[in-house]
């Protein structure tokens, strides 16, 4: 075939094939310091304006994730009615199905009336507190269809469809949402200076080290008590 026909005609010398398994198989030694944030010195003192500017640079480490809460309405089964024969349970499932289904249909088109709608019907409303997607409110964390209808809800369709949970069924509306947004400076400001003072102190070590300086020696310099594994 053509790759025989090219490797005979062109072999690879011996030398880079030896290099090559060297390469692959040489042993390397590293050197492995840990660093402690709180043992960096303090002498590095930086102005509001640095500051400031760090955390402009760096704001996506800052960023907090989207926040929402919902009400919804359970249409499910009694502790009594849990206990019943497979086929007299399934009767009663039904009957929430559709119970269930009209609701969702007169909240669909009118979401603002979720609350009076339930009301007229007697069925009690429940509301989350806010919630990110990967940490959903106790309320609804074991029934993972609502979750994951709660987190796709929007404003531009804020009632979820029937949602059909372990012991029954849900219908839920968007309640309020705080979107992505970057953590005011003044609130992770602790955070900015302990980040700018590892990069200066990383910056010190890396300069001694092309000095000469081990690295164990380069870290004593610049201030910290590094620990080996």
């Amino acid at each position: 075939d053509v790759y025989r026909l090219v490797t005979a005609a062109a072999p690879m010398p011996e030398s880079l094939l030896r290099h090559d398994y060297e390469l692959s198989q040489a042993k390397m030694n590293l050197a492995v310091l840990w660093f402690k944030a709180a043992d960096y010195k303090d002498n590095h003192d930086f102005p509001d304006t640095a500051v400031n500017s760090y955390y402009q640079d760096h704001s996506f480490q800052y960023e907090l994730p989207e926040k929402r809460k919902i009400e919804f309405v359970a249409f499910t089964l009694t502790d009594n009615q849990k206990k019943l024969a497979d086929k007299e349970k399934q009767t009663v499932l039904k009957s929430l199905a559709d119970n269930a289904e009209a609701f969702q249909q007169e909240v669909s088109d009118h979401p603002n009336d979720f609350d009076n709608k339930a009301k007229e019907k007697d069925l009690k409303v429940e509301q989350t507190g806010m919630f990110t997607s990967n940490d959903p409110d106790p309320l609804i964390a074991k029934e993972q269809g609502l979750v994951t209808a709660a987190n796709n809800l929007s404003k531009e369709q804020p009632v979820t469809d029937v949602i059909q949970g372990a012991d029954g069924f849900y219908v839920a509306k968007l309640g309020d949402v705080d979107p992505v947004h970057v953590a005011p400076l003044a609130d992770v400001r602790g955070q900015v200076v302990a980040a700018m003072k590892a990069d200066a102190v990383h910056t010190d070590i890396l300069k001694e080290t092309k000095g000469g300086a081990t690295l164990l020696d380069a870290a004593k310099k610049a201030g910290v008590t590094p620990e080996t594994p």
